[in-house]
């Protein structure tokens, strides 16, 4: 019994010790910033918002933010000349930093007339959202542009 126990210690020692040193080793980065502050760091590159070449008047989102999401709304005025089948538009939630958090997608439940205005809110799930970058405008949400079912949301 005393043979093993001292068997044991020969590598549970050392091992400990290694254990012990990598621990130590990947604790920070050599620059003095801490894991926070390195994450924090913008991206390197950010896509460009989507043009709008639906016709339709689109304000800013408006984002109402809860503790793990909350709503994104958007006013819309079609001023295009024509009917807008199917309204779509997709945003990227964005960080204070500009890295994209999470995305929502805001569809119509029907058609907007020719000078009407409405207004279309979706919920989003996502912490720290701070801004949006639109990625997608659509006026024709139709399960053939699209090359699958759609289901319209809120």
């Amino acid at each position: 019994m005393v043979r093993m126990s001292s068997r044991i210690r020969i590598f549970v020692i050392p091992l400990s010790f290694l254990l012990v040193f990598l621990v130590a080793a990947c604790g920070g980065s050599d620059d003095g910033s801490t894991g926070s502050e390195a994450a924090a760091q913008p991206p390197a590159t950010v896509a460009p918002a989507v043009e709008n070449l639906t016709g339709l008047s689109i304000g800013e989102p408006i984002i109402e933010a809860g503790q793990y999401g909350g709503t994104v709304s958007v006013n819309v005025v079609n001023s295009s000349g024509e009917l807008c089948s199917g309204f779509s538009v997709i945003y990227d939630l964005l960080s204070e930093n500009g890295a994209v958090i999470s995305n929502v997608g805001i569809v119509a439940n029907g058609e907007l007339l020719d000078g009407v205005e409405a207004t279309y809110k979706d919920k989003y799930i996502g912490i720290g959202v701070s801004g949006t970058r639109m990625s997608a405008v659509s006026c024709d949400n139709s399960s053939a542009s699209h090359g699958a079912p759609q289901s319209p949301t809120k």
